[in-house]
């Protein structure tokens, strides 16, 4: 008797709060699904053998949003975040940091569009366009 779920199925962990719904290929999390955390995150997506994997959005439990690619558990590729405080970068991802080619937007419309490694911009200093046309040249 096969007693390993295949298909939609749902699973609930009692004491954590966490939840599972979507597919499952040989007992585990397989092609689309949603992944619920006792803290009010969640996240939407591809599954691969039990972790996201290709394309997923994430609602944080701080009211951040992550749109785009995901490779392990983490942002991998292209893909946009949407802090509460209204900011947005749009760009590449490395292991889960801003890496590559991007454009961070600060919530007051000002922005720097360039080069990111491990999260900051590449260079020490960064230009920072503001809406009225200022450039102002800064530490990250």
């Amino acid at each position: 008797q096969d007693t390993m779920r295949h298909g939609f199925g749902v699973c609930k962990w009692t004491e954590s709060k966490r939840r599972y719904e979507g597919q499952f290929e040989k007992d585990v999390f397989h092609g689309k699904g949603k992944f619920y955390w006792s803290d009010g995150t969640w996240y939407e997506g591809d599954y691969k053998q039990n972790v996201a994997h290709g394309n997923g959005e994430s609602w944080y439990a701080n009211g951040d949003w992550y749109g785009g690619e995901i490779r392990e558990n983490k942002k991998e590729g292209r893909g946009v975040y949407k802090w509460k405080k209204g900011d947005v970068y749009e760009g590449n991802w490395r292991a889960g940091r801003k890496e590559g080619k991007g454009k961070y937007v600060w919530s007051d419309g000002s922005w720097y569009e360039g080069e990111f490694k491990e999260g900051k911009s590449e260079k020490e200093s960064c230009e920072r366009h503001f809406p009225d046309g200022r450039v102002v040249t800064s530490k990250w």
